[in-house]
């Protein structure tokens, strides 16, 4: 997840380059929060696993 911390706008032409720095910020935080639930979904599944495997192992099948 290559990201950079601040926002850029040198491309941007005419009035709106506070429209462009504001997009960028809104995608910039809607993709860390992304990153964060994915984060915690996979550590969830993982944990969900450990469980899984511990109760197989004790349990006949």
């Amino acid at each position: 997840m290559a990201s950079s911390g601040g926002t850029s706008s040198s491309s941007s032409s005419g009035g709106g380059s506070g429209e462009v720095d504001g997009a960028i910020a809104k995608y910039q935080a809607a993709q860390k929060q992304s990153s964060e639930e994915s984060l915690k979904t996979a550590t969830k599944v993982t944990e969900i696993n450990g469980i899984y495997n511990a109760i197989k192992k004790i349990s006949p099948a």
